[in-house]
């Protein structure tokens, strides 16, 4: 990723840094991110090595026309916001440009 990244650049990136860690602190951090903490803020909470492997991820997926989706992002669906633990980030490959989630129910 070039610097001067987007703040949806950075959201994305963090949600995928937030992903790898593991089931506890990933849980805090989710926390963080839906009370509103961007990526730009939550990024000194995270290891620079996730932050890095994260900016690689999410590099690779802009290559391999995979969507990121974060937790904070309106595209994510409604349902698995109510599910215990949910994923902070979202991985689409989609032949439609505009995917979107189904409509909350």
């Amino acid at each position: 990723m070039r610097s001067g990244n987007s703040e949806d650049e950075l959201g994305k990136i963090a949600a995928i840094a937030v992903s790898l860690y593991m089931p506890a602190p990933r849980h805090e951090l989710v926390s963080l991110m839906q009370e509103g903490m961007n990526g730009a803020e939550l990024q000194p909470h995270l290891s620079s090595d996730k932050w890095r492997a994260a900016q690689r991820i999410c590099s690779e997926c802009q290559h391999q026309n995979i969507q990121v989706v974060p937790i904070v992002s309106a595209r994510y669906p409604y349902r698995l916001h109510q599910v215990p633990a949910p994923p902070p980030v979202l991985y689409v490959r989609s032949g439609s440009p505009e995917w979107a989630p189904p409509e909350a129910m």
